[in-house]
């Protein structure tokens, strides 16, 4: 059964009644299609439970990765759990960075899933 966060970034978010499209200048190489949303999640290094939690927000998500964009950067090869803000870690999914640029907002992460449900 898919938690609340997978249920929440399968069904694209509507801004000013259009769909946002955040990829319009990257190459497609992904697996699966995404889906553009808006989800508000915490997120902190996976196997750290001392480590701090941060807020972020899931841009995008399919099957096999997250569009996750954050206020501080990721090395790529970090293992994160993200889950949705006011649900417990333990509903998480696991996420490994990619991929990290800059933006104006923040940090984007392309991130590849690792959780069971992303096989």
């Amino acid at each position: 059964m898919p938690t609340a966060l997978e249920q929440a970034v399968s069904a694209p978010a509507e801004v000013g009644g259009e769909q946002p499209n955040f990829n319009l200048a990257i190459e497609e190489r992904r697996e699966c299609p995404r889906s553009d949303c808006e989800v508000h999640v915490a997120t902190r290094r996976k196997g750290r439970a001392e480590a701090p939690t941060h807020g972020a927000i899931v841009r995008d998500a399919s099957e096999t990765g997250i569009g996750l964009l954050a206020p501080r950067a990721y090395d790529v090869g970090t293992t994160l759990l993200v889950w949705r803000e006011g649900r417990h870690p333990r509903e998480a999914i696991v996420a490994e960075v990619v991929h990290c640029r800059r933006e104006a907002a923040g940090w984007f992460h392309g991130c590849k899933r690792l959780d069971p449900t992303s096989s």
